[in-house]
């Protein structure tokens, strides 16, 4: 019996060792059994970013680095990213430091919540590599050599002696502007959709601005020049267009009040014009209705009378049938016959 036991513990004992073992394999093996996806980005720069380094969105790991590589003269990062993250193609790779001198991380910023979601083997194609102390430090130099100490000291000084007397009023200015952020931010957050619609909508007209400007560039062209030729005859005939505007204006504005008075004497006849019309229109109605009673036959009749059996007397005798004033003329102009005087 007793040996039994030895055995059972032995037993347990091995297999807790084993259960043991196998965590720490999976542990520092950086095995992982977590649903996700496995994309890669390029960077310029990768210094700092190593193997197993944190992958993170708003300061929360979504995932981590599982290999860097070369690629040509990019770093090729390989990341594990949790399929509970949702994240999207357009999302933007950064390097980060936890602080100044801190270790390096990889932040993912979404940038859509339209956008298809990263799919194993995709690329992000946003990346931006983290500035160096050393880089910037290194682009600074040429400037500094150029700042001479006493105008840093005087500056300072002079910063702090604002900040002295006016600490109240810098620090109401720091509180007002953090209500600020604070309120862009959340005005960003409820219209989200919105804002994608119009950089969406942005998009589309940027599209169809560049076709417009492809297919239409000759005439685009000339109307340009057009416009840059009527631009140089304006500057040169600018000035006598000025004066004969003004001219013209003075010659109105001196006119005006007659011109005014006209028209209101004119508009205070309209009423009784139209009521003229109207009443012109009324008589020429009964007129035209007697001018459809005549049918071709009257018409006839009316244009022989008048032309066919009249025609030689309206001719000849104009004045009437009886009257002939050039007879008249001639008998007025003929001196009457004088009598004889008998011889006695």
């Amino acid at each position: 019996m007793k040996n039994f036991n030895n055995e059972v513990m032995l037993g347990g004992f091995i297999v807790l060792a084993g259960g043991l073992l196998a965590y720490m394999a999976i542990a520092v093996g950086g095995f992982n059994f977590t649903p996700g996806v496995h994309v890669k980005a390029d960077f310029t720069n990768a210094t700092g970013l190593v193997k197993d380094a944190e992958v993170a969105i708003a300061g929360v790991q979504v995932g981590h680095v599982e290999s860097l590589g070369v690629d040509g003269n990019l770093a090729a990062v390989k990341i594990f990213i949790d399929k509970d993250a949702q994240v999207r193609e357009d999302v933007v790779a950064k390097i980060r430091a936890k602080s100044l001198l801190g270790e390096k991380y990889l932040e993912l910023v979404p940038q859509s919540r339209t956008a298809p979601l990263l799919k194993s083997g995709d690329v992000i194609a946003d990346t931006q590599a983290d500035v160096e102390v050393d880089d910037l430090l290194a682009a600074m130099t040429p400037m500094l050599k150029h700042i001479d100490p006493q105008d840093v000291a005087t500056i300072v000084h002079g910063v702090a002696k604002t900040m002295g007397s006016h600490g109240d009023d810098l620090a109401t200015i720091v509180r007002n502007a953090a209500q600020i952020s604070d309120q862009v931010h959340g005005l960003l957050a409820r219209n989200d959709k919105h804002i994608d619609a119009v950089a969406a909508n942005l998009d589309q007209m940027t599209a169809d601005g560049s076709a417009l400007l492809k297919a239409k560039g000759p005439e685009i062209s000339s109307t340009v020049t057009h416009i840059d030729h009527l631009t140089g005859v304006l500057a040169q005939e600018g000035p006598g267009i000025v004066k004969d505007v003004h001219g013209i204006t003075t010659t109105i504005n001196a006119h005006a009040p007659k011109i005014a008075n006209q028209i209101d004497h004119t508009l205070s006849q309209v009423p009784g014009t139209l009521q003229d019309v109207h009443a012109t229109l009324g008589k020429v109605n009964p007129l035209l209705d007697k001018a459809n009673a005549f049918n071709e036959d009257k018409m006839h009749k009316i244009a022989h009378d008048l032309f066919i059996k009249n025609g030689v007397r309206i001719f000849m005798y104009p004045f009437g049938p009886t009257e002939d004033p050039w007879k008249k003329k001639v008998q007025t102009d003929v001196a009457p016959p004088q009598p004889q005087k008998q011889e006695q």
